[in-house]
């Protein structure tokens, strides 16, 4: 499945230092994973102690993602 990058998503992740390939990575095997509808969380442990959650749709075939953050109130999301 393709997977594509919004304007917001690559600007966030420009500001939170993290690769087109590490959000891919969450998404691909992620920790954890939420869903609501087409809507999806997906979770995953940095090798710096961050939690990196990717937000992402599917539309079309298409995962769109939307914002991905980082964060180290782990505890809040697992």
């Amino acid at each position: 499945m393709k997977i594509i990058f919004t304007k917001h998503a690559l600007a966030r992740m420009s500001e939170r230092k993290i690769t087109e390939n590490e959000a891919r990575n969450v998404i691909k095997k992620p920790l954890k994973i939420s869903q609501d509808k087409n809507r999806f969380l997906a979770f995953k442990l940095r090798a710096n102690k961050q939690l990196l959650l990717v937000h992402y749709v599917l539309e079309n075939d298409k995962i769109i993602v939307v914002t991905v953050i980082s964060t180290s109130n782990i505890s809040k999301y697992i």
